[in-house]
C-alpha cells in the first residue's frame, strides 16, 4: 500500500524518487519495472512522476547517475599524509566495500538494468571512468 502523500520542496521529492528507483532496479530487471508502481510505491501520481522524468529510460539513467555519485562521495576521500599508495587503493578499495554494503540495492543499480547497449548508460559510465 502507497504512503500518505505529503509535501516535498522539489529536490526532496526527486531525490525521494531516486531512492526508490535505486531499491526497485536493485531488485528486479529493468523489463520488469512500471513507472507507475514507482509513483503507487512513493506515493504520488503518474503524471507527478512524468512530470520529473519524461520516460523510464530517464528515469532508470537518472538512478544510476545518482548512485554513481553517490559512490564517487563514498570512495573520493584525499589520501592522508604519509600514507602510500597501497594504503591509498586499500582505503578506497574498503570505502567501495562498505559503501556497496550499506546501499546494495543503489550499487546493484548502477551496474545492471538495460545494458551496456545504451548510449545514454554508456555516456555515463564513460564519464565515471574519467573521473
Amino acid at each position: 500500500m502507497a504512503e500518505p502523500r505529503r509535501r516535498l520542496s522539489p529536490d526532496d521529492r526527486r531525490n525521494e524518487l531516486l531512492a526508490l528507483g535505486a531499491e526497485v532496479f536493485g531488485r528486479r530487471p529493468y523489463d520488469e519495472v512500471r513507472i507507475d508502481e514507482i509513483a503507487q510505491q512513493a506515493g504520488v501520481s503518474r503524471a507527478l512522476m512524468y512530470h520529473y522524468f519524461p520516460d523510464k529510460r530517464t528515469f532508470f539513467a537518472a538512478v544510476v547517475r545518482a548512485e554513481n555519485e553517490r559512490l564517487f562521495q563514498a570512495t573520493n576521500t584525499p589520501p592522508q599524509p604519509g600514507q602510500s599508495f597501497f594504503e591509498q587503493v586499500r582505503a578506497g578499495v574498503l570505502a567501495y566495500v562498505r559503501h556497496s554494503g550499506e546501499h546494495p540495492h543503489g550499487a546493484w543499480a548502477a551496474y545492471v538494468g538495460i545494458g551496456r547497449f545504451d548510449p545514454v548508460l554508456r555516456g555515463i559510465e564513460e564519464s565515471d571512468n574519467d573521473r
